[in-house]
């Protein structure tokens, strides 16, 4: 069955900065997914990380950006994940997850995505948006919130497990079903939000085509 391998978060509220790094507890295992939430406000992002085009993106007035990343491990791949930004602030979150497929399958890349944000005024609850079916019984969904500001009592909906990181949380599920995907964060104190969920699919076969695509 799909596992989540580990975790790990950082940020820049101890100081401004333009750059963010996770750095793993152990180098991830080749064939593995890496997926990286970088939550952060209206900065450039010159440097992703792994290079790869983001699968979800949300923007809003209040200038919050939810961007979601990911790749298939490779041999000696780093256990230091960074995002480099335009300007230095104290904003910048990242967060990275590792997940290895269910035995005899191979990851083959994203599979639906949905991205969310709050109407134009502070709200204490927001769904990531709803993906259309996924098309694979085996996978996994990861989520991510952007907040303006500290908050507390933070609850995800529909089995999502949460892990906080400063003024963002993310979320994942592992999947064993095809089906719609979608979260709702809710919390206490009025916050300006934006959301994004990605889900990812496995099947029998090489992921190299998944690799060409990132």
């Amino acid at each position: 069955m799909t596992g989540l391998v580990q975790s790990g978060t950082a940020n820049t509220a101890g100081g401004a900065a333009t750059s963010v790094s996770v750095t793993l507890g152990a180098a991830p295992t080749p064939g593995n997914l890496l997926v990286a939430v970088l939550n952060l406000a209206a900065n450039t992002v010159s440097a992703t990380p792994w290079g790869a085009t983001a699968d979800a993106t949300s923007i809003l007035a209040a200038t919050l950006r939810t961007v979601i990343y990911s790749k298939i491990a490779g041999a000696s791949e780093s256990a230091t994940i960074s995002a480099t930004l335009s300007s230095s602030a104290t904003t910048h979150r990242l967060t990275v997850y590792e997940f290895a497929p269910t035995a005899g399958l191979a990851w083959q890349g994203i599979d639906k995505l949905a991205t969310n944000q709050d109407a134009g005024a502070t709200v204490t609850t927001l769904s990531t948006g709803t993906t259309a079916a996924t098309t694979a019984t085996d996978g996994v969904a990861v989520a991510g919130f952007s907040f303006n500001g500290a908050f507390t009592g933070l609850t995800l909906t529909n089995g999502y497990t949460s892990l906080l990181n400063g003024n963002s949380v993310t979320g994942h599920l592992v999947l064993t079903a095809t089906g719609t995907q979608e979260t709702t964060a809710s919390w206490t104190t009025a916050r300006r939000v934006s959301a994004a969920v990605a889900a990812y699919k496995q099947g029998v076969g090489s992921s190299a085509a998944f690799l060409s695509l990132l």
